[in-house]
């Protein structure tokens, strides 16, 4: 089965719209999704689960800076 937004994941992206509020909260994501990688390293989290959120949290803040 395909899901159409995963999909589209996978698209070149060409430059999007700068907007202050979309910056802004992407970075507000990135800490929201660090925090949670340093409590789940703290409490002997799954490495897994710390090695996704770190890829998301790597991603965020590419995006916020396109």
């Amino acid at each position: 089965m395909k899901i159409p937004h995963l999909d589209l994941a996978r698209e070149p992206v060409s430059a999007p719209p700068h907007h202050p509020s979309l910056s802004r909260w992407l970075e507000t994501q990135s800490r929201v999704v660090e925090l949670w990688i340093e409590r789940l390293v703290g409490d002997g989290g799954d490495p897994r689960t710390i090695a996704v959120l770190q890829q998301h949290a790597a991603f965020l803040r590419e995006a916020g800076e396109l």
